[in-house]
């Protein structure tokens, strides 16, 4: 093989047809007490928490099988509070190691500086922001998100950061087809009809029509 063809092989990239966007993995069984009062309900939440996490192994696993799958994981912690979640072994910091392992180049971790989780109330600048963000880490990676790309959204919580996560998400990548939002994947997802109306509540709220248009729910 010629150098020139040992050189376009280097720099070819791989086209992306599926994005996993991971949000908020471990944060409702770490901020339990925080959140609820109730004993029972505590130990409710942490075992609902310790379920997902291995679900979220069980798709890094069926990833890995993948040559053209994403995976996109939003912690809770911004960027400055990384070095604390390291010293309190924070579960997605554990999930984040396995995935890198098991994906390599394919796995990414984007901090929630820009609140991604949250409605924007500044959307062109954070939008284009994270465009270039994103853009310029996929690049570095050999990566290029197609725009017919399938992509799906999981994680916690249902009520807000799991829903406007993937409202922004799918604008972000400028996806022509919307993000499925799976509830079996989801915090709540021991009852999905109750967890799709938290999400359609959320959507309605935020009183957005293209909002609307971006996801759609599926149960598993």
């Amino acid at each position: 093989m010629d150098q020139s063809s040992t050189e376009s092989k280097e720099h070819e990239l791989i086209v992306v047809n599926r994005i996993n966007f991971l949000i908020h993995p471990g944060f409702i069984g770490e901020e339990a007490e925080s959140l609820f009062s109730d004993q029972v309900r505590i130990e409710d939440i942490r075992e609902e928490s310790a379920e997902l996490l291995l679900r979220y192994r069980h798709i890094i696993d069926r990833v890995a099988d993948s040559h053209n799958e994403l995976l996109l994981l939003i912690p809770y912690d911004l960027k400055k509070d990384f070095r604390k979640a390291i010293k309190e072994k924070r579960h997605w910091l554990e999930l984040a190691r396995y995935a890198k392992q098991r994906l390599g180049a394919r796995f990414m971790v984007i901090p929630d500086d820009l609140r991604i989780s949250f409605e924007w109330t500044n959307e062109d600048i954070k939008t284009q922001e994270l465009k270039e963000y994103i853009k310029s880490k996929l690049t570095k990676r050999g990566l290029l998100v197609s725009e017919d790309a399938e992509s799906f959204c999981y994680g916690e919580t249902s009520g807000v950061c799991v829903t406007d996560a993937a409202i922004n998400l799918n604008g972000i990548f400028d996806l022509k087809k919307p993000t499925r939002i799976i509830l079996g994947l989801t915090e709540g997802y021991k009852d999905l009809e109750k967890t799709r109306r938290i999400i359609q509540s959320v959507v309605i709220s935020n009183k957005n029509e293209d909002d609307a248009r971006r996801i759609i729910i599926i149960d598993h």
